[in-house]
């Protein structure tokens, strides 16, 4: 005999054997947990629930940029696949098709190819499109450089718009180390570049760094 049970988080039921002993243990000790649903695993492990089995805390994985950017380069194509990633988990980034360059602690470069899906009437590169690339630069700088005890978020952007972008664009943001000594807001300097130097944007962009609050 089979039941059917809606999970979590999903529109639809889906089809599980008969509760067993065990899955009546589970739903007296958890009424939100349908049976048949948990996977096995080592103790302490989330499961599709997204749940820890031994803190019965929501689980939430959390990726290092950094390290994921230093795995990645190590390979052939790495580079391209760490910015493939970065478009995917900030989508709106992926509307520039930004190329990381490089990333490390206090400085980073992206740059923003000329393609018709960034033009402006003028058929240069659009200042807003150069400003999402900008701020791409930034998030890899903090990503970076930013302890891993704290978080950071944008708070505001200034720039000045200095000439036409009329060629690919690169986009570089940088900070220096003693800025990074005490929580606040930061003033990350970004600036963007055309093949010959040029610069056609620069200013900053302001982040607020704090402590992370402790984990309960």
């Amino acid at each position: 005999m089979t039941r059917f049970w809606l999970e979590p988080g999903t529109a639809r039921t889906r089809c599980h054997r008969s509760p067993t002993p065990t899955d009546r243990r589970r739903l007296r000790e958890d009424p939100r947990t349908p049976p048949n649903v948990r996977t096995p695993g080592r103790r302490g492990s989330p499961d599709r629930l997204g749940w820890s089995r031994r803190s019965r805390q929501p689980y939430a994985p959390s990726v290092d940029t950094y390290r994921l950017y230093q795995t990645l380069t190590s390979y052939p194509l790495g580079r391209t696949l760490f910015s493939l990633a970065y478009g995917i988990k900030a989508p709106y980034f992926a509307t520039v098709r930004p190329d990381v360059l490089v990333m490390r602690e206090n400085y980073a470069e992206v740059v923003v190819a000329q393609r018709r899906s960034v033009r402006n009437h003028i058929g240069t590169v659009h200042a807003i499109a150069i400003c999402n690339g900008l701020e791409a630069a930034m998030g890899l700088v903090a990503e970076a450089t930013c302890p891993p005890a704290w978080r950071w978020i944008p708070r505001g952007m200034t720039v000045r718009y200095l000439a036409k972008a009329d060629s690919d664009i690169l986009c570089i943001a940088e900070t220096s180390p003693g800025q990074w000594d005490t929580p606040g807001d930061i003033d990350v300097r970004v600036r963007a570049e055309k093949r010959d130097g040029t610069v056609v944007v620069d200013g900053t962009i302001t982040i607020y760094v704090s402590q992370r609050p402790a984990r309960t």
